[in-house]
């Protein structure tokens, strides 16, 4: 016989750490310009530090700069080790671990006391936490974004 609260345990589990749907939009294709080593240097040392582009779009579009997407200015010192720690976390065995102990509630060969439960389904919301982060640390984007 199946408890109710760990029908929905189970549930609460398999939705936080369910992987991201990809969202495909469709992009407009970049504009390429080519420049002399002249021009480019002339550019780059009018753009002061901003990226080429960035400096390009802001001379042609001038004000019109509303639907720009700002980049975090945030720095991530180490991309490649956050990339580690997401995928070490999506190995890890963590995950069907909690599934077979939310397996073995549900089909009563296991009993929690309500503050054990608690905290199982804490961990589960931890876990998707802590995912959840590395993907926005990685500027990622995770489902519902």
């Amino acid at each position: 016989m199946t408890a109710p609260h760990s029908q929905n345990l189970h549930h609460e589990f398999r939705s936080s750490s369910a992987k991201p749907k990809a969202k495909h939009k469709k992009r407009i294709p970049p504009i390429s310009v080519r420049f002399s080593a002249d021009e480019r240097a002339w550019l780059e040392d009018r753009a002061s530090g901003q990226s080429l582009s960035g400096y390009i779009r802001d001379a042609v579009l001038d004000d019109d700069k509303s639907k720009r997407r700002k980049r975090k200015t945030t720095p991530i010192r180490d991309y490649q080790a956050l990339a580690r720690l997401l995928g070490m976390l999506g190995r890890s065995e963590i995950g069907s671990a909690l599934c077979g102990i939310l397996l073995a509630i549900e089909l009563g060969r296991l009993e929690l006391e309500n503050e054990v439960e608690d905290e199982l389904r804490q961990a589960c919301g931890d876990i998707a936490y802590m995912r959840n982060e590395l993907i926005t640390a990685l500027g990622l984007q995770s489902e519902g974004q």
